[in-house]
C-alpha cells in the first residue's frame, strides 16, 4: 500500500525539521555575534514595549569592574538600552523617573528577567552548625 500525499509531505516536513534542529545545534560565532546586536523588545505592562540587546561578554566584563551597586545597576541599564535606541548616553539614566528605573531593576532582578542576564551569586557554600546525616 503506498503513502497518501499528505504522509509522504508529513514525512518530509518532519526530515526537514530534525535535519534544521540538528544545524542549529552547531557553533557559530557568526550566528551568535549577530544575536548580540539583535534588537529584542518586550512588552511590559507597566512600561509598554520595551527595546534592548543582549549583554556581551565585553558588557559583563565592564560591569563586574564596577564595585559599586547603583553605579553597576545604571550601568546595566545603559548597556542593555543603548544599542536599541543609540541616542541614550549613561547620564541619561540619572533623568529617567524614578519609577522608570525602578521598574527596569525589577525587570532585571526577576528570576524569569528578560534580559537574561547571568544573576550573581555568593561562590562556596556557607557552613552549618548542625552535622550533615550523610557525614556520620
Amino acid at each position: 500500500m503506498s503513502k497518501s500525499p499528505a504522509e509522504k509531505g508529513r514525512e518530509l516536513f518532519e526530515k526537514q525539521d530534525a535535519a534544521d534542529r540538528e544545524e542549529a545545534k552547531k557553533f557559530d560565532p557568526k550566528k551568535i555575534l549577530e544575536r548580540a546586536n539583535e534588537i529584542k523588545n518586550v512588552n511590559d505592562p507597566v512600561l509598554g514595549e520595551v527595546k534592548y540587546t543582549i549583554l556581551t561578554t565585553g558588557d559583563l566584563f565592564k560591569l563586574d569592574k564596577i564595585a559599586e551597586k547603583e553605579e553597576r545597576a545604571r550601568m546595566t541599564i545603559f548597556l542593555l538600552l543603548h544599542k536599541a535606541y543609540p541616542n541614550l548616553k549613561k547620564e541619561d539614566i540619572d533623568d529617567f523617573p524614578a519609577e522608570v528605573t525602578t521598574r527596569l531593576c525589577e525587570l532585571i532582578a526577576d528570576p524569569d528577567n528578560f534580559f537574561q542576564i547571568p544573576q550573581l551569586s555568593k561562590t562556596g557554600s556557607e557552613s552549618t552548625k548542625t552535622r550533615s546525616s550523610l557525614a556520620s
